[in-house]
Order: C-alpha cells, then sequence, then structure tokens
C-alpha cells in the first residue's frame, strides 16, 4: 500500500491528476503486483527504491535566483566583497548555483539505488542504466560519478562483505544461476567464480546454445 501511495503521489505530482491516476490504477490492478504483495518478498521495496530513484531524476529545474539589477533586495555576498575575498568559496558557490539541480539528482539517485541494491543485487544494473541515460543529458553527465559514490557509501557493508567472503563485491548468490544448465545443478555444485564458471560455459556450448539458452532460459 505505501509503495502504491508513493507511486501515485508522485505520478500524480509530475503528470497531472489524469495521467497519474490511470497509472496508479493500472498498478495496482496489476496481477504480478497483486501476487508480489501478497506474499514475503523483496520485490516491492525494490519497486519503491527504484520509483524514489525516479522521481527524484524527473523532479522540476530550480530557478536560478534573479540578480539585484532585475529585483529589489539586499545586498548579495559578491556585491559585499565577501565572496571575492574568499576564492575558493566563490568557485564553490558558482558550482553549487549552477550545478546544484544536477548534483543533487546524482547523489540521490545513488543513494535510493544503493538501498534497492541492498534489497535485491539486480539493482546495480539500474544504476549502470543511469549512468549511461545521464551521458545523453545535459549538464547531468559529468557529475554521474556522484551516484556512483552516494552508491558506494550507502551500500559499503554488503560490498565490504562481499568482497573479503567471495572475492566479488559485486556476487549475487543468483550468479550461479547464469552457467548452470538447471537449478538443481547451480545449488548443488561449488561456485568457483564468475570468471571461471564463465570461461568454462563458453568452452561447453556453442553460440547457438547459448542464444538458445538465453531466449528460453533455464
Amino acid at each position: 500500500i505505501f509503495t502504491l501511495g508513493i507511486f501515485s503521489w508522485g505520478a500524480i505530482r509530475r503528470f497531472g491528476w489524469t495521467i497519474g491516476g490511470v497509472a496508479a490504477v493500472l498498478l495496482a490492478t496489476n496481477s504480478v503486483f497483486q501476487q508480489s504483495a501478497g506474499i514475503v518478498a523483496c520485490e516491492m521495496l525494490l519497486v519503491l527504491w527504484t520509483l524514489l530513484a525516479w522521481f527524484s531524476i524527473d523532479r522540476p529545474p530550480i530557478v536560478p535566483q534573479a540578480s539585484s539589477q532585475t529585483s529589489p533586495g539586499p545586498p548579495t555576498r559578491t556585491e559585499c566583497g565577501v565572496v571575492g575575498a574568499e576564492p575558493g568559496r566563490s568557485w564553490f558557490n558558482r558550482i553549487w548555483q549552477h550545478e546544484r539541480r544536477f548534483i543533487n539528482q546524482s547523489a540521490s539517485v545513488g543513494g535510493w539505488l544503493a538501498l534497492a541494491y541492498l534489497t535485491k543485487a539486480s539493482a546495480v544494473f539500474l544504476l549502470g542504466g543511469f549512468l549511461v541515460w545521464s551521458l545523453s543529458v545535459r549538464g547531468l553527465g559529468r557529475w554521474g560519478w556522484l551516484a556512483v559514490v552516494s552508491f558506494a557509501v550507502i551500500s559499503s557493508p554488503l560490498l565490504v562483505r562481499n568482497a573479503r567472503a567471495f572475492g566479488n563485491p559485486l556476487y549475487s548468490f543468483n550468479t550461479r544461476f547464469l552457467f548452470a544448465d538447471s537449478f538443481e545443478q547451480g545449488l548443488s555444485r561449488p561456485f568457483r567464480g564468475t570468471w571461471t564458471e564463465a570461461r568454462d560455459y563458453l568452452n561447453t556450448y556453442s553460440g547457438r546454445s547459448i542464444l538458445r539458452r538465453a531466449a528460453s532460459g533455464l
């Protein structure tokens, strides 16, 4: 119910009552959504964090503050000479004034996707998708690294644990099924590492067999 409420609020706020309301009804009546909501599973929490990441991208742009030449008001720090006396702070203020929208978006997306990753490991692909997409948005691409930093800081307990226990910070239990012929085989045989499993699989099966497996699944 909370996830549905967040989705409805964000969709209505962004697209209006008609589109947002229709989208909320479609989500609420979706059979997969209803089934996942009725069992103890991570999908609903994953959807929630992903929605919050999406809504943090779709915020309206921040309107720059009007200068003293266009609107009356108290003198700014620059006019008083305060900023000019501190070059380092002046540089930071300029960056923050013009780039804070993109800074906030990148840091927020990284944070929400980190929580999604702590919920389900496949969320790491959403971070990669955001980084690729951000390159097409003017001004956002240069701050994509902030999403990575935010993601790494918040998910660091799991990243460190995976690195120490499995030698791979992005290890997932489901990785053992990537190169298995069945779920039973993936559960029964010892996992020797992603690269070792991938090399043996490529040496065992032809390209046509791999494509057939990718299309049909386990």
